[in-house]
Formats: structure tokens, sequence, C-alpha cells
């Protein structure tokens, strides 16, 4: 599995996080430069044990999902501090910074943005899912936005000591993205 990402700060803590929990063995590799593109890196993780916990427990399929990925029933289910930890890892994976005030989730399965619309209603919080062409690949793109100040109650809800020090490193990042 390959996560990739402008943020090698957060690919480090994944790392070590992935190691902890699952004994992978794991690398951050720095990507081949291009001209007018921030530095991207790549973690991948060696472990069938995860791909199989992806696949099995999560329903996450492997290859191409990009229209079709979900939240995972067990997670709709779960209870507040759950929910929280789960759009923070939403966030840091898929999330930025939308002008000074919003954060946004940006994907092209729209039932994704959908049950994380659910979620954010279960705590409270208002967004709103908009659609768009993407020109360069011809095909539906949606975004879900919030306001940014509601990052700290996701963080509070979460209680998790680790959750909050990944959050930290979003909110950092999306303070000084352009």
């Amino acid at each position: 599995m390959t996560i990739e990402s402008t943020n090698k700060e957060l690919l480090i803590v994944l790392s070590r996080v992935s190691k902890t929990l699952f004994n992978t063995r794991t690398r951050v590799i720095e990507n081949k430069k291009r001209f007018g593109k921030k530095q991207t890196y790549h973690l991948s993780i060696y472990s069938k044990a995860v791909q199989e916990l992806l696949s099995i427990v999560f329903n996450i399929p492997r290859g191409k999902k990009s229209n079709i990925v979900k939240i995972p029933e067990i997670i709709l289910k779960e209870n507040k501090n759950i929910k929280s930890a789960f759009i923070i890892g939403l966030l840091v994976a898929e999330g930025s910074r939308r002008g000074n005030y919003a954060v946004r989730l940006c994907s092209a399965s729209k039932i994704l943005l959908l049950d994380t619309q659910k979620l954010l209603v279960d705590l409270n919080i208002s967004s709103k899912i908009e659609s768009w062409i993407n020109k360069r690949y011809k095909k539906e793109y949606y975004s879900l936005s919030f306001k940014r100040h509601h990052l700290d109650s996701l963080k509070r809800e979460c209680r998790s000591g680790q959750t909050g020090m990944i959050l930290s490193i979003f909110k950092k990042a999306t303070e000084y993205q352009a």
C-alpha cells in the first residue's frame, strides 16, 4: 500500500504508527521533483495484514477506487470519538484549506462525501457539498467544506494524543497553504 503527500512529517508519523500497530516494514521516499509543483513523498507499507484489514474488515477494494470508496458501515455506527478520529484521518489524507476560514475534502466519490456529511451532522458540524467537472480527467468531482474553527471540536471529541498530533500537523499545513 502506498500513501502520497507533500507533507513528509505526516508520512513519518504514519510510518511510526504503522510500525507500532502492525509491525510493518515502511519507507518514506522522496518522489522525483516536478517543475512548478510541491515536492511529494510516498510512504510504502509492506503488510498483507494491513491489506486484508482494509479489504475484509473495511470493504476497501484493492486497485482503483476513487469513484466508489465510501465510509465503512462500522465507522458510521460508532461513537462520536471514533467518528471524529475518522474525519481527522480523512482531512489529513485528503483535506485542504478553502479560503481563510474553511477546510474541505475533495473526491470523485459522492457517497464518500455524503457519508462524511452524515458524520459531521452527528457531531453538530454543518457543511456543504459542491460539484464540478474536472477538466483534466473529464469527470465529476465533489467537495465538502466546513468552517475551520470546527477542527478544535473534532480534536476534543477524538481525545487521542496521536490523532491530536496528526490534526495539529494538518492545521499547521493548512495555515501556510497557498
